[in-house]
């Protein structure tokens, strides 16, 4: 496998990845694990027994025979650093089902591109391909083209490194992770109770990886977008998961940060 990309990084074991597959329709929640004070340096360590700095995701409900290397504490600290609620995870059930189905499909978008390492780039590719999504609504709103958004953004895409051979599963983006912790501030400023596709948007102006240079090259400034989600959303707050409308998405555990 040629991919400069992963070394540091949990992954899904093979077999998990097809037990995945077969529960596609399965909800899951995702329980983010904070470990000791120790790295446990191992060719083949087994799942986050001793760490400082990795981070996993996993559902009870999958077989956990995972195999996996071990990040960097300054990956942890960038991908952890607000990510922590109070109940130390992070679930399915703390975004509306269009945003979970963004997320999923973010992991699909990498996969298609043959990138191990899931990015914001590939949320942004997911929800600018849901069809009669909020994101589009919300850019169509703000005065952007939803076509050359998803040019842009497949242009991108191209230009990542790809991984050759088998892999053992998507890893989670520490970009990714860093937008994620945005959205749920977003959602907390604005009162509402899930986390929704305008607050993944609403964090994109921050991701110096692709969403600050994306929005540039489009003329979108943060204030624009903030009027145009206002506009679409009016008045309401985020108070039921099928908010906007209902989408099922594939069921999956993300391991690890990049």
């Amino acid at each position: 496998m040629a991919t400069s990309r992963t070394s540091s990084a949990l992954r899904l074991s093979r077999s998990a990845v097809a037990a995945l597959r077969a529960s596609r329709y399965r909800s899951q929640d995702l329980a983010l694990s904070h470990r000791s004070s120790e790295i446990l340096s191992s060719r083949n360590p087994t799942f986050l027994t001793r760490t400082n700095g990795a981070c996993g995701f996993g559902a009870p409900t999958i077989p956990t025979d995972f195999s996996s290397s071990l990040v960097s504490t300054q990956n942890f600290s960038r991908f952890y650093s607000a990510s922590a609620a109070a109940s130390g995870q992070i679930s399915n059930s703390e975004f509306t089902e269009m945003a979970w189905e963004g997320v999923i499909g973010a992991v699909d978008a990498a996969r298609e591109s043959k990138q191990q390492v899931v990015e914001t780039e590939h949320l942004m590719k997911a929800l600018l391909e849901q069809k009669d999504g909020l994101a589009r609504r919300i850019f169509t709103k703000a005065g952007v083209d939803n076509s050359t958004l998803l040019e842009a953004t497949n242009d991108f895409i191209s230009l990542q490194p790809k991984v050759t051979g088998e892999t053992s599963g998507p890893i989670v983006g520490s970009h990714l992770g860093s937008l994620l912790d945005k959205a749920r501030k977003h959602k907390k400023e604005m009162g509402d109770s899930f986390v929704s596709v305008e607050h993944l948007l609403l964090a994109f102006p921050s991701d110096k990886r692709f969403g600050q240079q994306l929005f540039s090259n489009m003329n979108l400034s943060e204030k624009a977008l903030k009027e145009a989600v206002q506009a679409v959303r009016g008045g309401q707050r985020v108070s039921d998961q099928s908010m906007y409308r209902p989408a099922i998405g594939t069921s999956f555990i993300l391991v690890g940060c990049s």
